[in-house]
């Protein structure tokens, strides 16, 4: 049983066994993503296919942001794309989140557990470049650890993380 991210409806579905990662999925891609208007544009450097997570805390849920977690140095935003932007932070302060000022859309952020990261918003990227994308629940109303990073540059939840989902 697991839950996966679904490219042709844009959403998360139930399937009965995990699917397994083919060899296409650990071709490292560019992945291009906007948000809504297209005033804001990215490109993330990741595999075609990897392990997205899905946090409750209450921003997410209220985003509704699927997260794909890079080194900084994997994200590259359009140069055009800075002037549109708007950041919201609250609590520690550290978190960065940010949006389009046009059309409100959060295609990304620094968040706090990783501030050398980025969570791109699976939700905002082209799902043309997509493979597999299993997707992993995060207890984030009670997190306050860290992400490991694995050797293919995306950050990933370790087991105790992950909050089991039925």
């Amino acid at each position: 049983m697991a839950y996966i991210w679904d490219t042709t409806s844009r959403g998360i579905r139930y399937v009965s066994k995990k699917p397994e990662f083919s060899r296409q999925d650990d071709t490292i891609t560019i992945h291009k993503g906007h948000c809504h208007c297209g005033k804001v544009q990215f490109q993330v450097e990741a595999p075609r296919g990897f392990v997205a997570i899905d946090c409750d805390c209450s921003i997410c849920v209220a985003k509704g942001i699927l997260h794909l977690m890079v080194a900084a140095d994997k994200f590259h935003l359009d140069a055009q794309s800075e002037n549109t932007l708007s950041t919201y932070q609250f609590h520690t302060g550290v978190a960065k989140h940010t949006f389009c000022s046009i059309c409100g859309v959060h295609p990304f952020y620094t968040p706090r557990c990783n501030p050398e990261s980025i969570s791109v918003n699976v939700r905002c990227l082209d799902p043309s470049t997509l493979g597999t994308i299993c997707i992993e629940f995060l207890d984030g109303k009670n997190f306050t650890g860290s992400l490991s990073v694995g050797n293919n540059g995306v950050y990933y939840l370790k087991d105790h993380q992950k909050k089991v989902v039925v």
